[in-house]
């Protein structure tokens, strides 16, 4: 972003006192963070308020476009107020993530239960103890994938073979090839698709996407 590396080295380079290198370190790092939150307040602002602000425009905006079609200048507007919407959310997003890695950085600092319960939970989530059955309680893997096995045989059922079968020619069937069914959607069916729905089913400033 424009000014960020200027603010950076400015801080860095300002003369210090202190001899101590240890001191010296920690004097240009205080100075930068205190560089950068001012930065921040002159380059973004507050936002919290721009999110507010760009969301209610935009609700507006689309309000207006059911009752009206959008002159050229008001369709701008509301492309430009979803483009920067994302780029707000995305830097909101990138300060919770800092702040939550800060927060469990100092947790594991202190070596509290929280934190080793919290960094283990994931793993303890996915993993099945046990489970219940009509002939008790299995343990043990094996035990495990043979009550999985019998419940999923139950509800889907075996194989059986077919007593009939349908006459195609009889039909006069003609068989097409379906292959390219199976062929991904490029970006530009997906950018067609999407700009051609109705407004009303777009709603969501979330779901804009830049051109």
């Amino acid at each position: 972003m424009q000014g960020f590396k200027e603010t950076v080295s400015e801080a860095w380079n300002k003369d210090i006192l202190a001899i101590d290198p240890i001191r010296r370190v920690h004097i240009k790092l205080s100075r930068m963070a205190k560089a950068l939150r001012k930065w921040q307040r002159q380059s973004i602002g507050d936002l919290r308020m721009q999110l507010a602000t760009a969301k209610e425009i935009i609700l507006r905006l689309n309000q207006a476009e059911e009752a009206r079609p959008l002159s050229d200048e008001e369709r701008a507007m509301l492309h430009q107020l979803k483009c920067s919407y994302l780029g707000l959310l995305s830097i909101q997003k990138i300060k919770l993530r800092q702040r939550s890695r800060l927060t469990w950085i100092r947790l594991g600092d202190a070596n509290t239960k929280l934190f080793h319960a919290r960094a283990n939970g994931r793993r303890r989530k996915v993993h099945i103890q046990s489970l219940a059955s009509a002939t008790g309680t299995a343990i043990t893997s094996k035990d495990k994938e043979e009550v999985l096995l019998q419940h999923f045989k139950g509800h889907l059922g075996t194989k059986a073979p077919r007593l009939y079968s349908l006459d195609w020619e009889g039909l006069d069937y003609t068989p097409h090839d379906l292959f390219q069914l199976d062929a991904c959607f490029s970006d530009q069916k997906i950018r067609d698709a999407f700009f051609s729905l109705p407004s009303k089913l777009v709603n969501c400033p979330c779901a804009a996407t830049a051109k």
